[in-house]
Formats: structure tokens, C-alpha cells, sequence
């Protein structure tokens, strides 16, 4: 059992710590829960007491120094695992499903540091000490982001080809080439696309595609493309498709973990898209997506052909939303012809008001309606963001073909989108709100003449 010199150590941390201050990262923010019991000694009640949060960020920050610098053995540096319970106990549930291998009365976090890989075997930490060995099926990345949402946990990992990632609640910090980045967990952003479903069984099917493009597929660098159907089946896609999907040989689920690990091999193998029913069942793949020539004059192109494929078809088939993969990582995902969500993109709407207008929430208001557009005809929803005082003008697009001034206003913020048909009138663009104390406001339609009476916009 080898440990390093101490004064060295320490000296490093600090360098680490200024480090991290300088990219304001912040290794407790990263949003494990506090709403959870994490067993004795967190406090009166059992969870977390104001001292933990300093005890929880010098363990993460040990953890991380020593990711990054791991012993180089025959010439490179070991992968290398480490959990980090929040309590000061393993509440037995935790301690069964990590299969917890105790430590003997001689063997530190330090020493057991060699029998952990950050694939199968973690050391196990509590703001008390070393809690254990913990033994898993697997080390990806989608298996450690369930992870640490399930058991409310910290897991610091050193992967073979050098990356560091520290995963928190709801998302991933990660350090390679030199820089640290964050990474949103998918699930996270469910919320800006359920809109287009319709339907709250649809949040599973809906959250484990996310998962599985983010954080397994872009992992991996492994391109793909999934036709979610959302109304009616797959069997309907026939007459859009360019070539028809053939069977996958098993019955394969999004929404069943065991059977990720074949989605993704398959894919890495084949091209075309993977068709999706409702209910998440893979319906065929190698399927390849046609488009009318109304999609063509309407939706742009969108980067390579894949992507371009993705947006025209979801123009031509509105009960359908497509997720594509790149190689190089970023997820996006279609709908009505526009880019309703892309992985790769960090900050919020919200985020931007506040650094703008610091202070200014009560005076803040927004305004809805509906139009069509006047090229395309696609149905849009029309959100201003209205600040008493505001006097820039500004106007909007259609998302679809790009359309110029479909709508105008004096107002901080001017967004469109796709409605779908089964959206009530008062659908908001951001799906940030509510924010505290602002309240959607429906105002008069462009086209009042174009909508139903639940606010649909006809046609």
C-alpha cells in the first residue's frame, strides 16, 4: 500500500481548487439531491447538515486530483472509480445494490485505490471514511448517470482513454484536452421536448431515447437515427419511406436497459434509421427517410445528410419526432421540420434574462399567440417576453422555411415554434417557464379567423 507524500498532495489540491474557482466550476454544485434521506449523521433529520458540503468537495476534489493524475504503470495511467456517498452510513439498500465488498481494519480509501478500475470495481466513500469495494455490471456512461441518480450519489471516474468525468445529480463535468466542459443528462431535458407529445405516457419512451443518444450512442461516437412515432404506428411511415426498415431479428425496447447495449451494436453496424413505436418498441431498422419536394422548397439543410433527411421528414409527418446522433457527438432532435433540441448546448433562456435584466422579474411579462405562417402554412405559436419600459422592436421567423417577420413587437424576447395539433392555447415557446411570479398571458391572434375554439389553429 503506497501513499503519497502528503505536503505534495496538498499542494496539488490547492493548485486544483484555484483551478476550478478560475472556470467557476463547482464540483457540489453539480446537483445531487437533498430532498433524500442519506442515512445517519447528516443531521437532526437524517440528511444532509450545512457541514456536509464542505466534506462532500474535499473528498470529490481528492477524487478528482487523483483521476487525473493516477500512477503511470508500463507507460501509460490506470482507469479508476470512486463513488461518493453524501451520509456518513451505507444505507443497506445502497450497500446491496453496489455489492459492496468491505475493506479490511488495514486497508484505506488510499490502498484500495488499486483494486478499483472505473469499470467494474469503485472504492466506496461516506464523509466518515472508506466504506468499501463496489462491484458493477457495467462502467459506461448512461449506467453511472442511472447510477448517481438512483442512489443520490457522486461517482468520479477516470476512463481508459484519459477522460475525467465527475457525475453529479443532473450532470456531467467532464475534463479532456485540458479543459473542462459540462454535459447535461438527458433526462433533464425532457421538459423542452414533451411538448411535442402530447401525451405524459409518453415521458418514458421520450427519456429513454434521450438517454440512450447521449449518453450511450454520442459517447461512443456512434451515428444513428431514431423515427419516434408518437400517434398510429410505425406501419403508417411506409408510403414516406424511401426504402422500408427490415426486422432487427429480436424484439429490442428503448425503455429496457438490457437492451442498450444491443440497440447501440446494432446501429454501429448498419446504416439508415431505427424506427420506434409508441410505446417503445423498435418496429424495424435500415429504413431511409423520404421527403416531398413541399419539404424540400420549405426546410433548409441542416448540416450533413442525415440531419437534413431528420428535419425534412418530420416536416412531412407531424406524429413523428426524429432523433439523430452525430459521430462527433451533439444530439438533435426534429420536429415539424425544426431543430426542437440540441444536446450539445449549455445555458438557458432564463439564465440570459437574469444576466440582462438583474432584477427585473416582477416587471416581466409574457405574451401568446398563434399564427400561421404565411409560406409554409405551419401552425406557430408566437411567445414574447415583454419588460414594462422595453422599447426595442424586434420580430421573428418562421423556424420551418425562414420566413421574415412573421411577427413583430416591442419586447426583451420574440420566439416561434411549431404548434401541434393537440397543444391547448395557452403552449409557451421557453420551456424554462414558469419563472416565479411571471405568468403567460394569451393575447389576441394574428389569425384569429384560423383557430378552433380550444385554440387549435385550424388547417
Amino acid at each position: 500500500m503506497v501513499h503519497e507524500d502528503e505536503a505534495k498532495v496538498a499542494r496539488r489540491l490547492a493548485r486544483l481548487r484555484v483551478e476550478l474557482a478560475d472556470e467557476e466550476v463547482y464540483l457540489v454544485d453539480l446537483g445531487v439531491r437533498r430532498d433524500l434521506d442519506y442515512g445517519a449523521g447528516g443531521g437532526d433529520d437524517g440528511r444532509l447538515s450545512e457541514a456536509d458540503p464542505g466534506l462532500l468537495e474535499e473528498m470529490l476534489l481528492e477524487e478528482t486530483l487523483h483521476a487525473r493524475q493516477t500512477p503511470v504503470h508500463e507507460g501509460r495511467r490506470s482507469s479508476y472509480g470512486c463513488i461518493v456517498l453524501p451520509g456518513t452510513e451505507v444505507h443497506p439498500d445502497v450497500a446491496e445494490a453496489l455489492r459492496l465488498i468491505e475493506l479490511t481494519d488495514e486497508c484505506d480509501h488510499v490502498g484500495a485505490r488499486e483494486l478499483a478500475n472505473g469499470l467494474t470495481t469503485f472504492v466506496v466513500r461516506t464523509t466518515e471514511g472508506p466504506a468499501g469495494l463496489a462491484v458493477l455490471d457495467r462502467g459506461d456512461e448512461l449506467s453511472l448517470v442511472r447510477l448517481t441518480q438512483e442512489q443520490s450519489c457522486y461517482v468520479v471516474q477516470r476512463h481508459p482513454a484519459g477522460t475525467v468525468r465527475v457525475f453529479g445529480g443532473d450532470r456531467l463535468l467532464l475534463f479532456e484536452n485540458d479543459e473542462w466542459t459540462f454535459k447535461p443528462y438527458a433526462n433533464t431535458r425532457w421538459l423542452e421536448l414533451s411538448h411535442v407529445t402530447g401525451a405524459e405516457q409518453h415521458f418514458m419512451v421520450g427519456g429513454a431515447l434521450l438517454d440512450l443518444c447521449l449518453h450511450l450512442l454520442s459517447a461512443r461516437h456512434i451515428g444513428a437515427t431514431f423515427v419516434w412515432t408518437l400517434r398510429g404506428g410505425t406501419a403508417g411511415l411506409n408510403p414516406r419511406l424511401a426504402r422500408p426498415a427490415r426486422a432487427a431479428g429480436v424484439q429490442l425496447e428503448v425503455t429496457d436497459p438490457d437492451h442498450a447495449e444491443a440497440i447501440a451494436t446494432l446501429l454501429a453496424s448498419i446504416d439508415g434509421a431505427c424506427l420506434v413505436e409508441p410505446d417503445g418498441k423498435v418496429a424495424g431498422v435500415e429504413a431511409f427517410l423520404g421527403a416531398t419536394q413541399d419539404a424540400v422548397d420549405h426546410v433548409r439543410p441542416h448540416g450533413g445528410t442525415r440531419h437534413t433527411s431528420a428535419a425534412r421528414f418530420s416536416f412531412d409527418v407531424p406524429e413523428v419526432v426524429v432523433f439523430v446522433v452525430s459521430a462527433d457527438g451533439p444530439v438533435t432532435v426534429f420536429s415539424d421540420g425544426v431543430d426542437v433540441l440540441h444536446l450539445d448546448r449549455e445555458g438557458t433562456f432564463g439564465q440570459a434574462l437574469a444576466r440582462a435584466v438583474p432584477g427585473m422579474a416582477r416587471d416581466i411579462s409574457i405574451e401568446l399567440s398563434r399564427i400561421k405562417c404565411p409560406r409554409c402554412s405551419k401552425p406557430l405559436i408566437v411567445e414574447q417576453t415583454i419588460i414594462k419600459g422595453w422599447l426595442e422592436t424586434k420580430s421573428a421567423q418562421c423556424p420551418v422555411c425562414g420566413q421574415q417577420d412573421v411577427a413583430s413587437g416591442n419586447c426583451f424576447d420574440i420566439r416561434t415554434r411549431v404548434a401541434k395539433p393537440w397543444e391547448k392555447n395557452t403552449a409557451t415557446v421557453l420551456w424554462g417557464w414558469p419563472v416565479a411570479g411571471v405568468a403567460p398571458r394569451v393575447g389576441r391572434s394574428y389569425a384569429d379567423d384560423e383557430l378552433h375554439d380550444d385554440g387549435h389553429v385550424a388547417g
